[in-house]
């Protein structure tokens, strides 16, 4: 289950919300999928496991046109749903869903639940960290790079960045090269070239002179075709 607590944020603000958060976790209080958006042909019945999913997916399309009041009211809503939710997969499609409300209780609660102790969750939040964007999800996902033992969940961090279109995110990504990992570094390399849209083809060396100031030359078209083809 996500922790009822967050850590400290870039932000000030936002530590004021997963106070909030703690608040809305009622000790010993059960699961209840009451979201005004869950409509069933059966009031009566509880929507399924999958049911859920498919409406979390179907609000996380509609999270951007939403007028910023409505935003805030859903993303509050999904929080308390979140806090309480037993199947782990609904507790990983409302994270994902979170990561497109633009909100402080959103914020709050990626934060809390990147310290969760299941991988799946963490690697869910890298996931909507990178949907969320801004300087926030570039130090998030960064110290994920840095300090996070799990390597899958440094992967899914690194794929997330690729979607952080920040000034941070080169420095955030930049650690990753030096990782002794093949799999690390060519993710690294894949990640660099979506947020700068340079290429140095897979010269983890030509990257790491870039990350630094450096202006090494870039890998040829045919380079880039070769690449591809092989």
């Amino acid at each position: 289950m996500v922790r009822g607590i967050a850590f400290r944020f870039t932000s000030i603000s936002l530590c004021g919300g997963a106070l909030w958060l703690v608040g809305c976790a009622g000790a010993g209080e059960k699961s209840n999928w009451s979201l005004p958006f869950a409509k069933t042909s059966d009031q009566a019945q509880t929507p399924t496991p999958a049911e859920r999913i498919e409406e979390l997916r179907n609000l996380a399309k509609q999270a951007a046109e939403m007028p910023a009041a409505d935003q805030q009211q859903k993303s509050e809503e999904l929080v308390r749903v979140l806090n309480h939710e037993p199947d782990l997969l609904v507790r990983i499609e409302l994270l994902r869903t979170l990561g497109n409300f633009p909100t402080l209780p959103a914020g709050a609660a990626l934060y809390a639940a990147m310290q969760d102790s299941d991988r799946d969750i963490r690697m869910a939040c890298c996931e909507a960290w990178g949907r969320r964007g801004g300087p926030d999800a570039a130090k998030v996902l960064g110290d994920v790079i840095r300090g996070e033992q799990d390597s899958d969940v440094r992967l899914a961090a690194l794929r997330a960045l690729a979607q952080v279109k920040d000034p941070a995110t080169v420095a955030a990504i930049a650690p990753a090269l030096e990782d002794p990992s093949p799999a690390m570094q060519w993710r690294a390399v894949r990640s660099l070239e979506s947020v700068t849209g340079k290429s140095f083809g897979d010269d983890v060396n030509a990257w790491r002179s870039f990350v630094q100031g450096g202006a090494p030359r870039e890998e040829s078209i045919a380079g880039r075709i070769r690449r591809f083809l092989y």
